[in-house]
């Protein structure tokens, strides 16, 4: 098809809790991230797609498939990481991706992309994107209109400008899909580096924590120089879907479901349990996630219901 899709799978067992993710044991976090991997990989290459696991760890998740009897039909390569990390960071290890998207700049392929483990590949690639391939256009995945539902763009803004004092449009970028040719790329990692250095200095104060806000300011700064950069996310090509409760308004899951690119970054052990047959077809997969759904947005619900009965007794829902 012309695209490398790269996903990132970092192991720091001093970092162990995860977000997005109630699951206590390293070893367990682990195997959930590594089965969404292995499926992400089965769906791709099942629509003609390549994928490489990208990791600093290579080894121990080979280990962890032989151990856990795991068909390892996925291509690992282990990458030296560089960037400083403070321990004890919300999202500790997608901070690492920054060195993968150092590493994507010193490729030799056409065209290539980051993309998170919790997604599947439900439908064909689309002719548009398919387009932009052809073309090596940039594209990203803007999610704006649910992060600033969520905190409101006086702060989302004042945020960005303590990372880079040009930022003005307050647009966020999702970080689970990016894509484009290696220049695009190294261009993005020279952004990045200065804005890094920043966000080093005001993380503690800042409402999100992750390498989407580094990466938000650094596409914005490269468009105001002139990058062409396409958002995907009005196009069909990638959607990112919430089972549980929102305080945002979110499109119905029917709308998703038509996406090329399907996230669901509150269901990965859910996503880890399907089997090879439920992510290459789109109605297995339909068959076994509209129940679950069902009955997770019943129970979401009942949570945040009982959450303004017993304020303090309620845990709220992670959020991105």
């Amino acid at each position: 098809m012309g695209i490398v899709f790269y996903g990132l799978l970092y192991l720091a067992d001093q970092e162990k809790a995860l977000v997005n993710l109630p699951i206590k044991t390293f070893r367990d976090q682990v195997y959930i991230y590594f089965k969404n991997a292995i499926n992400l990989n089965i769906s791709l290459r099942n629509k003609g797609i390549e994928f490489v696991l990208v990791t600093n760890q290579e080894e121990t998740l080979r280990m962890l498939a032989l151990q856990a009897g795991l068909e390892l039909r996925l291509t690992i390569k282990e990458i030296p990481f560089k960037t400083f990390v403070p321990n004890g960071i919300r999202f500790y290890s997608a901070h690492y991706k920054f060195d993968l998207v150092r590493y994507l700049a010193s490729l030799e392929d056409a065209y290539v992309g980051i993309i998170d483990l919790d997604i599947l590949a439900i439908n064909p690639a689309p002719e548009n994107f398919l387009y932009f391939i052809e073309r090596k256009t940039p594209v990203f995945y803007d999610i704006s209109a649910q992060v600033i539902a969520e905190y409101g763009s006086e702060i989302i803004l004042d945020d960005m400008k303590k990372l880079s004092p040009l930022v003005t449009e307050c647009r966020w970028a999702g970080g689970e899909f990016l894509a484009g040719p290696p220049s695009f790329f190294a261009a993005l990692s020279n952004e990045i580096e200065p804005i890094y250095n920043n966000y080093l200095q005001v993380f503690q104060s800042v409402y999100h924590q992750g390498d989407e806000m580094p990466m938000s300011v650094a596409l914005e700064i490269m468009r105001q120089k002139g990058y062409y950069i396409v958002d995907v996310g009005q196009l069909g090509i990638v959607g990112r879907y919430w089972s549980v409760t929102t305080n945002f308004p979110q499109k119905p899951f029917g709308y998703y479901e038509n996406c090329f690119l399907l996230h669901l970054p509150a269901d990965k052990i859910f996503l880890a349990n399907l089997s090879s047959k439920d992510v290459t077809s789109k109605e297995y997969f339909l068959r076994k996630y509209v129940p679950f759904l069902i009955v997770r947005r019943f129970l979401s619900s009942c949570k945040k219901y009982l959450k303004k009965l017993f304020p303090k007794n309620a845990h709220p829902d992670s959020r991105p």
